[in-house]
C-alpha cells in the first residue's frame, strides 16, 4: 500500500471512529435521534468531500469509508462494550451502560447499517 493510500485510510478510520463516538455518545445520553442526525450529516459531508476529489480518488475514498464502517460495525457486533471503551464513550471508572442505553445504541447502530448501504448506492450513482 503506498503512502497516499495509508494517509487516506487513516483519515477514513478517524472520521468513522469520530462518527461512532458521536452517535454512541448521543445514544448513551438517551438521544437516538441526535445519533441518527450524526449519521446523516456524516454522509452528506463525506459524499461532498468525495465529490470534490477526482473521480477515481473520490470513489476510492467512499470505498475506504465503507470498509472502515464495516470494520467498526463488526467490532461493535463482536463486543459493544469494548468498542465503547476504545472510543471512550460513556465510561467513567467502573461505569457500565444500562439496558436502556444499549437499546438506544442498538437503534443507532441499525440506522448506521442502513445508512452504509444507502451511502454506497448513492456514491455509485454520483461518482
Amino acid at each position: 500500500m503506498d503512502i497516499e493510500n495509508e494517509i487516506m485510510r487513516a483519515k477514513c478510520k478517524k472520521v468513522v471512529d469520530d462518527l461512532w463516538r458521536s452517535m454512541l455518545n448521543f445514544a448513551t445520553q438517551g438521544s437516538a435521534s441526535l445519533g441518527e442526525e450524526c449519521i446523516h450529516r456524516f454522509e452528506e459531508r463525506e459524499l461532498a468531500n468525495a465529490n470534490q476529489m477526482p473521480a477515481g480518488e473520490g470513489q476510492r475514498y467512499i470505498n475506504m469509508i465503507d470498509d472502515e464502517r464495516g470494520k467498526i460495525l463488526d467490532e461493535y457486533m463482536a463486543n459493544p462494550e469494548a468498542l465503547k471503551r476504545r472510543l471512550g464513550v460513556g465510561y467513567e471508572s467502573g461505569q457500565h451502560t444500562s439496558p436502556n442505553e444499549n437499546r438506544l445504541a442498538n437503534t443507532v447502530v441499525t440506522t448506521a447499517v442502513q445508512a452504509t448501504f444507502l451511502q454506497t448506492i448513492r456514491a455509485i450513482f454520483r461518482l
